[in-house]
């Protein structure tokens, strides 16, 4: 699955019943050790940031989110200024992708 040409997830055919899907590092960190028996990293996506989510073990409310996160992280931040008008929600804390390249930016500059 691809927001705009930029990949957000994908079922995984080698394992059946796995989610790959875009996350932020920090966040799969996070996941990674707050529910080891659902969420999982193989070699492959170390260096990317995503991870796999075992689709059996997730309940929905949670995947709702790491579905929602993804679409954040990938989608343009028109799309998520029109999503979040028209719901009335906003992940907290998520900066925009503009935000986020012009913290990376700072970050390097330092």
């Amino acid at each position: 699955m691809k927001v705009k040409g930029k990949f957000m997830a994908r079922l995984r055919t080698e394992a059946e019943g796995w989610l790959a899907i875009r996350c932020e590092f920090v966040d799969r960190e996070i996941l990674l050790q707050a529910a080891p028996h659902v969420f999982h990293l193989t070699p492959h996506y170390e260096n990317y940031p995503a991870f796999l989510v075992d689709l059996a073990a997730i309940d929905k409310v949670a995947l709702n989110e790491v579905l929602e996160r993804a679409w954040r992280m990938t989608a343009t931040d028109k799309a998520v200024r029109d999503w979040d008008a028209q719901h009335g929600s906003a992940a907290p804390a998520l900066p925009t992708a503009r935000k986020r390249r012009t913290l990376k930016k700072r970050a390097s500059n330092r």
